[in-house]
């Protein structure tokens, strides 16, 4: 059972207002019905063609680590022996299927460290569907590139900026001297954005993107 809305999204990873009130949550086959029917639908204009891609974007982000759905792959087969980042900063965790029953924790040392020095390119690459927002950003783009609404072109390059954040979390490397790294869709966001309402909530909701439009 999914119990937040895997096509909704919020600004900041692990804030569940993307939760509707009332929502009582999916299974994970009516979520991948909901996918296809969406995937499917054949809008007449490119706003609502763009929608839908959102949509789909936020269900591939949702379902990796930093989404509000990753229980999606979860299940007792494949559960066993993956690892991820735990809700206290730099923590690693092994978990066993949907209860969240952790066999170990561990932690990064982010001077050092990432996750992938931590625990090898081999077994990173076995594991990289928990972490990877590859897809989740290419349909952001898609979707921005499509939509002729300035706010909601905002929108799909913040999330986009959020999966190449992600990848650099993952990908960090251990000598670099910062807690993030601004990239392209952080500049987008800056040099196209800066008068739309989504650029004004990015900074009041996202303390990276505050500390990279003032600067610090």
């Amino acid at each position: 059972m999914l119990t937040s809305d895997p096509f909704g999204i919020a600004k900041t990873d692990g804030d569940y207002k993307s939760r509707a009130d009332g929502y009582v949550g999916t299974s994970k086959k009516a979520f991948l019905e909901k996918f296809l029917e969406i995937k499917n639908k054949k809008p007449s204009d490119s706003q609502a063609a763009s929608e839908n891609i959102f949509q789909l974007a936020n269900a591939l982000y949702n379902i990796t680590y930093f989404g509000n759905s990753k229980l999606m792959y979860q299940t007792e087969i494949i559960g066993y022996g993956i690892c991820f980042f735990g809700k206290e900063n730099n923590s690693v965790n092994s978990f066993i299927g949907d209860n969240y029953s952790f066999r170990y924790q561990t932690r990064v040392n982010p001077d050092t460290e990432n996750i992938k020095t931590r625990f090898g390119v081999e077994i990173m690459s076995k594991i990289k569907f928990v972490f990877d927002c590859s897809h989740a950003k290419e349909l952001y783009i898609k979707a921005m590139n499509l939509s002729t609404n300035k706010e909601f072109k905002a929108k799909c390059c913040f999330m986009a900026s959020k999966c190449e954040q992600n990848d650099f979390f993952i990908n960090r490397p251990a000598d670099y001297n910062g807690d993030f790294k601004s990239g392209k869709f952080f500049r987008t966001m800056k040099e196209k954005y800066s008068e739309t309402a989504e650029f004004n909530d990015a900074i009041r909701e996202c303390g990276y993107f505050k500390k990279f439009v003032s600067g610090e």
